[in-house]
């Protein structure tokens, strides 16, 4: 798994799946010291952790490449209201009150791939994200 962000968020998902699954994950930091940054990069270094650690600005397609989203089983992007369109997925994520808790809604596409136009399916991920989330959030009564 690839986990985005350095929210309380992010270092919760990195230090629950390192302790009860055991699974090698990739936490994606845009900052070594800034918000949970600190106790991210403290997992990192427990040998006893396989937690992985990259620093980045932002999640973009070649900082996910790096982290190794084609054999990745999810990407976990926890800080405020982002979407991102790669070659072969797009996710998108943002904050809604749902039942009247907070919350996020998250939308992840995992099209079939085909050997056709990396840049018209790129272009065609973002179009249908564009119309699909607002009305995937509607539907599901998430409030902005």
């Amino acid at each position: 798994m690839i986990i985005c962000g350095d929210d309380g968020l992010a270092h919760r998902l990195a230090q629950e799946l390192d302790a009860v699954c055991g699974e090698a994950d990739t936490v994606v930091l845009p900052s070594r010291r800034e918000g949970h940054g600190a106790e991210v990069v403290a997992l990192h270094r427990d040998p006893r952790s396989s937690a992985e650690l990259l620093i980045s600005a932002r999640p973009d397609e070649q900082t996910l490449r790096e982290a190794g989203v084609e054999r990745a089983a999810a990407v976990a992007l926890t800080y405020g209201d982002a979407a991102r369109v790669a070659d072969s997925m797009a996710v998108a994520v943002a904050r809604c009150t749902y039942e009247g808790k907070p919350s996020q809604f998250v939308v992840e596409i995992y099209p079939p791939i085909k050997a056709s136009d990396v840049p018209e399916r790129r272009e065609a991920l973002t179009r249908l994200m564009t119309v699909y989330f607002p009305a995937a959030q509607k539907a599901v009564g998430c409030a902005s």
